[in-house]
C-alpha cells in the first residue's frame, strides 16, 4: 500500500478535476498482473508483442486479437487463456477473487493482483466505489510502465476512447540517467475534453480577442522596423503579434481582424516618417 500511495493521490487528485455533469470512470489494472501470467506461461520472449496485442484488443474483433496471439507462437490453448484473462473485469472482489482462483503461482502474478487490490480498496473507501473498475484489458502500451495503470472513460461518451491515462513508473528516468528516480504520471487528452465539454455546453463563448494589435510589413524590407515596434508595445504591457506570411495585404488584414482589436499596416512611408495608422476593427 505505500508503494502506491502516490498512484491512489494522482487518480484521487484526477477525480477531483474531474467536475463534468457526466459519469466519469477510472479503469485500474497492474501491468505485474500480465508480466506474471507470461512468466507462469514461459512465454517471456513473446513479452512485449503480447502486451502490444492486449494494449489494442479493444480496437479490433475477438477473433482478430486471438489470431495474433497465434500468430506470433502461441499454442492455442495459451491463446484461449490469454483471451479469457483479458476479459476479466469489474468490481475489486469480483475480479480479485476471479484472479485468486486462476491458481498462479508466480510471485510477480499474485503481488500485481495485491497492488491492485490495495489501490482499488482505497478509492473505494474514500467513496469512488462507482467510479472505478478493475479491468485486465487496461495495460498501457508504453513498456516503461511497471505497476499500476488507467485510464479514464467518460461512459456516455465512450466512442472516443480515454480522457485521462497513466501510471507507475520505475525505470522511465534510466532513459537519461543512471540514478533511480520511480515515479507515476498521467497525460490528459485535451482534444477528447473539449469535444465533452463543447457537446454539454460547458464551453463560454470567447468573444474577446486575445491580442490587442497585429502589425503588418508591407514587406520584408519593414521587417526591422516591426519588430522593434512590436517589442515596444509589448514592454509597456500590449499583446502584440507580427504578420509575417507572405499572403496579400488583404489577406493578412482578414487574419488580423478574427484575431486582434486592431493592426498597423508598416510600409516603406511609414518606416521612414515613424507615422503609422492603427485600423480598429471594433
Amino acid at each position: 500500500l505505500y508503494y502506491d500511495a502516490d498512484v491512489i493521490s494522482t487518480l484521487l487528485d484526477t477525480f477531483e478535476n474531474f467536475k463534468l455533469d457526466t459519469p466519469v470512470l477510472a479503469r485500474i489494472n497492474n501491468r505485474k498482473i500480465l508480466s506474471g501470467l507470461i512468466k507462469e506461461y514461459n512465454l517471456e520472449t513473446k513479452t512485449e508483442e503480447i502486451f502490444n496485442i492486449v494494449d489494442h484488443a479493444e480496437k479490433v474483433s475477438t477473433e482478430k486479437t486471438e489470431t495474433a496471439l497465434i500468430e506470433i507462437g502461441l499454442p492455442v490453448e495459451r491463446a484461449e487463456e490469454i483471451m479469457d484473462f483479458i476479459e476479466i473485469n469489474g468490481p475489486r472482489e469480483e475480479v480479485v477473487e476471479k484472479l485468486r482462483n486462476m491458481g498462479i503461482g508466480n510471485e510477480v502474478f499474485n503481488l500485481g493482483v495485491d497492488e491492485l487490490d490495495a489501490v482499488l480498496g482505497v478509492l473505494e473507501a474514500d467513496g469512488y466505489s462507482d467510479e472505478v473498475t478493475a479491468d485486465m484489458k487496461i495495460v498501457r502500451g508504453l513498456d516503461y510502465y511497471t505497476g499500476t495503470v488507467f485510464e479514464f472513460i467518460l461512459p456516455e461518451f465512450k466512442k472516443i476512447g480515454s480522457v485521462c491515462g497513466g501510471g507507475r513508473y520505475e525505470n522511465l528516468a534510466g532513459y537519461f540517467t543512471e540514478q533511480k528516480f520511480p515515479g507515476v504520471g498521467g497525460s490528459i487528452g485535451l482534444t477528447r475534453l473539449f469535444y465533452v465539454l463543447n457537446d454539454n455546453k460547458l464551453l463560454k463563448s470567447q468573444d474577446e480577442k486575445p491580442i490587442d494589435k497585429v502589425i503588418i510589413p508591407v514587406t520584408g524590407s519593414e521587417l526591422p522596423f516591426a519588430l522593434k515596434l512590436a517589442s515596444k508595445m509589448r514592454s509597456s504591457g500590449e499583446k502584440v503579434t507580427i504578420a509575417m506570411s507572405n499572403k496579400h495585404l488583404s489577406d493578412k488584414l482578414n487574419y488580423a481582424s478574427k484575431i486582434a482589436k486592431s493592426a498597423i499596416v508598416l510600409g516603406e512611408d511609414e518606416v521612414k516618417s515613424g507615422v503609422y495608422e492603427i485600423k480598429d476593427f471594433e
